[in-house]
């Protein structure tokens, strides 16, 4: 991510475990839009919601086998990236520079818990703040749309 010709992504590197750190380096390009999504943002709800406390988060439910063939064939041999090792390495203590170095049981927790925390989190701090829905339910776009007060006649259907 590039912010007025800024490169976050590499003021992070060397402090991706350091969630405070990343929030706050990336705050000026998050303050500049109305949505942030994709990692290292899901990671980062603790610290969002603390610099953003009205804002709403959406927890998109995926079938975990889904998900981990997802990783899988998006990252596969490559080395992760900064933004990737945020998120990752919250949850995988041994801090693997790939994700071929992780078995599917370990992705599997990690997706685990990665929700229930989320959930938990929300549901002693703020639960009206967290949508969550089911990505692919046929009716997901409206219940999204929903939460978020909009109109949902204007919005795509989300699609797996």
């Amino acid at each position: 991510m590039r912010y007025k010709g800024i490169d976050l992504e590499s003021k992070i590197r060397d402090r991706e475990t350091d969630l405070e750190f990343v929030a706050e380096t990336l705050g000026p390009a998050l303050d500049a839009y109305d949505t942030v999504t994709d990692v290292p943002v899901p990671v980062l709800y603790r610290q969002l919601f603390r610099q953003y406390p009205t804002a709403k988060f959406i927890l998109l439910l995926r079938n975990p086998f889904d998900w981990l063939r997802s990783v899988r064939s998006l990252i596969g041999e490559r080395m992760l990236w900064p933004y990737e090792r945020v998120q990752y390495w919250h949850y995988l203590r041994q801090k693997p520079m790939k994700l071929s170095e992780v078995d599917d049981q370990q992705l599997l927790r990690m997706n685990a818990l990665h929700t229930a925390e989320i959930i938990e989190f929300f549901a002693q701090v703020a639960p009206q703040n967290l949508g969550v829905f089911e990505l692919g339910a046929e009716n997901a776009g409206r219940q999204i749309s929903s939460f978020l007060g909009l109109n949902s006649d204007t919005l795509l259907p989300i699609v797996p």
